[in-house]
């Protein structure tokens, strides 16, 4: 049987005494309410069975209270003091604390801050993308114009005439209009050169301020383009100084032989001193056609100098050396000689081979050989005697042809100006070591030298850069102040006395022969290094070239002999 549950009376809970609500005019409400109404519009829960509720008299209305809007149920009840299980289950449901949905829910301050930042980020990132688009768009535009401007400046200067095809067109191949394009275009360089350097300096500025993605790669690309420019300007110098060359020579030449220039007008002597001595094309000792003596700047700049730029005397001094030049046949005698030198065959290169005093230490740091002359193991007066002067003479200048030969190939191929050769000069009394007589030897020199220097200086003039004589001893430099009268200044300036010791020029010598390995007697000063000295010269014996004639007649005779045997 189901028993009845007792009734539990209900306990009487006093009601509290409220003060009675201020009274609005209708139509009415607080400020207060009025904010909280219109920022929520929240259904006012039945809490007249709660009468414990301590609202302060200016937080409700007669016909509708409105509390504050807690963030949770269950924070709304923990701040009016009644427990959840009291309270209707209509009170705390979520239909009763639950917005319209027509209502934007109030946003906490983490949500508005993150909104705001999201939007400063979108703004900034298209910010960013703008200054690289920009960025981007100027170097192209520039990259494009450089472009332009390098393949104008291919066809600035054609092989062939030496003039732009476009000068050809509107300047009708004249100097004056080659050099205005030139300079034209030079003009365009600098210009596109400011904008790329404005571009890398814009990048640089948002890679420091670290705001532009990419900005980096920007100015990497644009200090290449600036490197172009700086190319491009360089081979825009180098067409205007071709295009102002004479008609009558290689402009390429003439652009290596101006940048050794020190100064303009020495550059307009040379321009007039080649127009002047034009007419040396059909000259016999000018030279082949294509190598013309009076055509080859580097050629004509020598005699410019050796008469301190006076293009007279420098145009007389030129055309007497060709006189000379054909009287001598020295070219054609030069060729000859090299190749009789080579085969050694005959009497003459076996007698000047067996007795030779100089030979090439290397290349020194022009691309130019460097001859060591053995002054002091030298027998001028045999040589003389046995060979004749004038063949002694011809092989010295046979030695100057061929650096003049070196000396232009040089040029070509560093692309600089040689401003002249080195010569070492070993007058030095080595005593027992060395070749007897020396001083007899020596005097003899000192009355030879003097009329070759003559006959070198104005025919050879400029070859000769630097001369270093090595051991000399009190005699040699009593020697030097007794020839000095007699030799062209121009030639004593450009001597170099250093004492008997190897450390004195040592120094000197390894600057100007760095990848060449010195013979031992130029590096020590014992013994076995100066008895090692090379080449030993010697004394020519009295009849020395009726020997060599018998003996190199015997041997083409056994040549004959063995010929027929073999036939």
């Amino acid at each position: 049987p189901q028993r009845p549950e007792p009734q539990r009376p209900e306990p009487q809970r006093p009601e509290p005494q409220h003060p009675e609500p201020r009274q609005e005019p209708e139509g009415q409400q607080l400020p207060e309410v009025q904010a909280a109404d219109d920022a929520c519009e929240t259904p006012t829960a039945d809490f007249s069975k709660h009468r414990n509720l301590s609202l302060q008299p200016d937080s409700f209305r007669t016909e509708k209270t409105v509390p504050r809007r807690p963030s949770c149920p269950e924070a709304a009840l923990s701040a009016t003091g009644v427990e959840s299980e009291d309270l209707p289950q209509r009170a705390v449901s979520n239909q009763v604390l639950k917005m319209p949905s027509d209502v934007e829910p109030l946003k906490s301050f983490e949500d508005v801050a993150t909104r705001s930042m999201s939007s400063s980020s979108s703004r900034n990132r298209l910010e960013e993308v703008r200054r690289r688009t920009i960025l981007e768009d100027k170097l192209s535009s520039c990259e494009q114009e450089l472009e332009v401007l390098e393949g104008r400046l291919v066809t600035l200067v054609s092989p062939s005439a030496g003039r732009s095809p476009d000068v050809q067109q509107n300047g009708s191949g004249s100097q004056d209009g080659a050099e205005a394009l030139v300079g034209a275009w030079r003009a365009d360089c600098r210009e596109l050169g400011c904008r790329i350097e404005d571009v890398a300096a814009d990048a640089l500025e948002c890679s420091c301020n670290r705001d532009t993605t990419g900005a980096m790669d920007v100015f990497e690309q644009a200090n290449t383009a600036m490197d172009r420019v700086a190319c491009l300007l360089r081979r825009c110098a180098d067409a205007e100084v071709e295009a102002g060359a004479p008609e009558c020579c290689d402009p390429v030449e003439w652009r290596l032989v101006a940048s050794s220039v020190n100064n303009r007008s020495e550059l307009c002597a040379l321009h007039s001193l080649m127009g002047q001595v034009r007419d040396c094309d059909s000259h016999p000792a000018c030279g082949s056609r294509g190598k013309l003596l009076n055509r080859q700047p580097g050629t004509m700049l020598r005699f410019l100098r050796a008469k301190d730029g006076d293009v007279g005397e420098a145009a007389v001094m030129f055309r007497t050396s060709l006189s000379w030049r054909e009287s001598t046949a020295i070219q054609e005698w030069t060729l000859m000689w090299t190749a009789e030198m080579s085969a050694a065959k005959t009497w003459r290169s076996r007698l000047v081979n067996q007795f030779q005093v100089h030979s090439v230490l290397g290349t020194d740091t022009l691309g130019l050989p460097a001859y060591l002359f053995r002054w002091s193991v030298f027998d001028i007066a045999g040589a003389e005697r046995e060979l004749g002067h004038e063949m002694v003479v011809r092989i010295i200048l046979s030695i100057h042809e061929e650096i003049l030969a070196a000396m232009h190939e040089a040029m070509l191929q560093t692309q600089t100006l040689a401003p002249g050769a080195m010569y070492v000069w070993d007058v030095g009394n080595y005593g027992r070591l060395g070749v007897p007589h020396w001083w007899t030897r020596m005097w003899a020199l000192v009355r030879f030298l003097p009329r070759v220097a003559q006959l070198l200086e104005s025919n050879y003039p400029e070859v000769i850069r630097k001369i270093v004589v090595v051991r000399c001893g009190p005699a040699t430099k009593a020697l030097y102040r007794a020839v000095a009268p007699l030799m062209p200044s121009k030639t004593l300036r450009k001597c170099r006395l250093y004492g008997w010791r190897a450390a004195e020029w040592l120094q000197d010598l390894r600057h100007e022969l760095p990848d060449s390995s010195l013979p031992a007697f130029l590096e020590r000063d014992d013994d076995e290094a100066l008895a090692s000295a090379t080449p030993k010269g010697g004394i020519y014996p009295l009849g020395a070239a009726a020997v060599a004639q018998a003996a190199a007649e015997a041997h083409r005779a056994t040549a004959m002999m063995s010929g027929r045997a073999v036939i």
